[in-house]
């Protein structure tokens, strides 16, 4: 998705559903088979798939993409298992795709599947969830002559419908959103690392909420941090999977 008007164009003989699916490309809706678990559900089989086709089975960075629910081999975004483009398939004889589960059927919808209509919906609806986020800092080791600790950190996430949050938040699927954690690591008062991370969650089905846990751990010696290790689950912001 690149954000403003954007020029689709389309061949004469184009059909209806492959306008849908380049409408909702330009939506910022990607490939089924671009999905970051596709593998658990299929294979691409590229030894039958040109070189400059390739571009099409990539999958989508976590933080780019809205994966609703279980893989959809039904979505009017889902590639058919063979292709009769022979600019595309080296063989269309042969599969470009497979599922590993022989008794589903890859079959692309020529409408918008539920699945495709809720992906929407996360970007510019009300299936878009209210985050409550709070932390907590359990001390597990305490002492106070040298100041070392040790803390057990719960982050706990929370999503509702409402603004108020007041309505939790429950599909009857996993719904996947994007969080992010700190990690610092000091060892022998030398720095290793110190960054912010992105890291991909689901929200359990018929739950709304989760726990993440991590650790604030500091082991002082002559008033200088010796050790280190911190780990701290936070919200990401500005997100396409949460307000």
């Amino acid at each position: 998705m690149t954000g403003g008007e954007q020029l689709i164009n389309l061949t004469s003989d184009a059909s209806v559903s492959t306008a849908i699916h380049e409408i909702l490309h330009a939506c910022g809706i990607h490939h089924e088979m671009g999905r970051n678990d596709r593998d658990n559900y299929v294979t691409i089989n590229t030894s039958n798939i040109y070189p400059n086709k390739m571009h099409n089975f990539n999958k989508v960075g976590v933080l780019a993409s809205v994966d609703v629910g279980l893989f959809d081999s039904r979505s009017i975004m889902m590639y058919p298992s063979k292709t009769s483009d022979a600019t595309f398939a080296k063989n269309i004889n042969q599969n470009i795709i497979t599922a590993n589960n022989s008794n589903v059927v890859i079959s692309p919808s020529w409408y918008p599947t539920t699945t495709d209509l809720l992906a929407i919906n996360m970007l510019y609806g009300n299936e878009k969830p209210y985050l409550d986020y709070t932390v907590t800092y359990n001390r597990t080791y305490d002492d106070p002559q040298s100041g070392s600790y040790d803390n057990e950190v719960i982050c706990k996430f929370t999503f509702y419908t409402d603004q108020a949050k007041t309505i939790p938040y429950i599909k009857g699927y996993p719904v996947p959103v994007v969080i992010e954690y700190y990690y610092e690591k000091i060892v022998n008062r030398f720095p290793e690392v110190a960054r912010t991370f992105e890291k991909s969650v689901l929200i359990p089905a018929g739950e709304n909420s989760f726990y993440l846990y991590g650790n604030d751990n500091v082991d002082r010696q002559w008033g200088d941090i010796h050790f280190l290790d911190k780990l701290i689950y936070q919200p990401k912001y500005p997100s396409t999977h949460y307000r």
